[in-house]
């Protein structure tokens, strides 16, 4: 996964939504893989990054990061990052 956090800090700032879906992808991995804080720590990367955007595709993406977190719902520190993801919305 080191070479996909490279590729995401390639990025330049005139490709914000393409460094956030590629982060909540990495945060999404790293809960599928056992790493919690990994994950964690890129979703919560890219949830401040997708302040400055009005995508419906990222806020969703984001959302999402709960079905992946779910086995680790035991760590209270999961639950409180699932909490306070966006809620997901119907994107068309």
């Amino acid at each position: 996964m080191r070479w996909v956090t490279d590729a995401i800090n390639a990025f330049g700032p005139q490709n914000t939504r393409s460094t956030v879906l590629n982060q909540v992808g990495l945060a999404s991995a790293y809960f599928l893989a056992d790493a919690p804080d990994l994950a964690m720590h890129a979703g919560n990367t890219a949830q401040k990054q997708a302040e400055t955007l009005t995508s419906p595709r990222v806020i969703e993406r984001i959302a999402n990061l709960r079905r992946d977190a779910t086995q680790h719902m035991h760590l209270p520190e999961v639950a409180d990052f699932i909490r306070a993801l966006p809620r997901p919305t119907s994107v068309a």
